[in-house]
């Protein structure tokens, strides 16, 4: 039972990064975008700051990912 109970549980964390990554991805495709249609300077440095966190994001999340299966 305990290991029914531990296998569940790796693919519910699995199931989790997962969602947590395409979010990420898709956080970066939005701030592409954005960056894509802005002109002012302050507008850039945002969408250039929301881009780089949600690459590391999506890098950190892919990591994590990788050291548990």
């Amino acid at each position: 039972m305990k290991q029914v109970y531990e296998d569940n549980y790796r693919i519910k964390r699995r199931q989790d990064l997962l969602c947590d990554i395409m979010q990420a991805k898709s956080e970066m495709e939005i701030a592409q975008r954005n960056f894509d249609c802005v002109y002012r300077e302050d507008e850039v440095d945002v969408c250039i700051y929301r881009y780089r966190a949600a690459q590391s994001r999506y890098g950190a999340l892919l990591k994590r990912l990788k050291d548990i299966t």
